[in-house]
C-alpha cells in the first residue's frame, strides 16, 4: 500500500511538469497545410521513355519506375496504376505511414 502511494505521488510530480498546451498530436491535420497538384508536363518529362521489361516498368537508364494513369479531365484523379506501385502503397498504409506518414 505505501509503495502505491509513493509510485501516484512520483506520477502526478511528473504530469505537474508537462506544459499547459501540448503540441498537436502527429496525425492531425496541420492549419493552412495544401498540397500542390501534380504538374501534368513535369510528370510527363520524368517518365520520358519508360518501357515494360522483365515484369516492370523501367526508364531507359534501367531505375524502376511506375505507371499511373490518370484522368484526362482531372490529372488528380488516378484511374489506374501498375502492381507494383499498388504493392508499395498497401505496405506502406499497413505499418509505415504511422511514423513515416504526411504529418510525421
Amino acid at each position: 500500500m505505501i509503495a502505491a502511494g509513493v509510485m501516484t505521488l512520483s506520477a502526478g510530480a511528473a504530469f505537474a511538469d508537462a506544459p499547459a498546451e501540448a503540441p498537436p498530436i502527429p496525425t492531425a491535420k496541420t492549419e493552412g497545410a495544401t498540397s500542390a497538384l501534380p504538374d501534368p508536363a513535369l510528370h510527363k518529362a520524368a517518365q520520358e521513355g519508360k518501357k515494360w521489361e522483365a515484369g516492370r516498368w523501367v526508364l531507359p537508364d534501367g531505375s524502376p519506375t511506375y505507371n499511373i494513369e490518370r484522368g484526362s479531365d482531372n490529372t488528380d484523379a488516378v484511374k489506374k496504376v501498375d502492381w507494383m506501385t499498388y504493392s508499395g502503397w498497401r505496405r506502406y498504409h499497413a505499418e509505415c505511414h504511422v511514423c513515416h506518414g504526411p504529418n510525421a
